[in-house]
């Protein structure tokens, strides 16, 4: 299976954002094609990810995986109206992960602790505001 998907998995993520492309072009009458598509996207692309050789030893891989999995809840409680909030809450922890992730790539010249703690702390800010903000017209 681990091969299969080695070999085979990033065609399999590009056709299904092919069909999820082409399910917004032509309406409503596909709809359901379209947030089936949009739900599979992330999770074959995180298994190819995943399984890719030259990335197994690499460090900081689980952080691009954990932000994967935020942008998939967030894609997935957005297909539905009604679980808005938590889609933005998911998508803002794909934010945090990201963060972290190319902080440890690029180290600033500050004390890492200090910029990193600065930085969440300023977009953990913003996600509150922006929900007091949102929280009373959404319902």
């Amino acid at each position: 299976m681990k091969s299969f998907i080695t070999k085979w998995g990033l065609l399999i993520s590009l056709v299904v954002i092919t069909v999820h492309f082409i399910a917004q072009l032509f309406g409503e009458e596909y709809k359901v094609i379209e947030g089936i598509s949009k739900a599979l996207f992330l999770p074959t692309l995180m298994m190819y990810l995943y399984v890719q050789p030259n990335l197994s030893n690499k460090p900081g891989k689980n952080l691009v995986m954990m932000g994967l999995v935020g942008s998939f809840l967030g894609d997935v409680f957005l297909i539905s109206k009604s679980l808005f909030i938590p889609g933005m809450i998911a998508f803002m922890m794909t934010h945090v992960f990201n963060i972290i992730f190319f902080s440890k790539i690029y180290s600033p010249k500050k004390p890492k602790s200090t910029l990193l703690y600065t930085s969440i702390f300023l977009l953990v800010s913003f996600c509150v505001f922006m929900y007091t903000q949102l929280s009373g017209g959404l319902g």
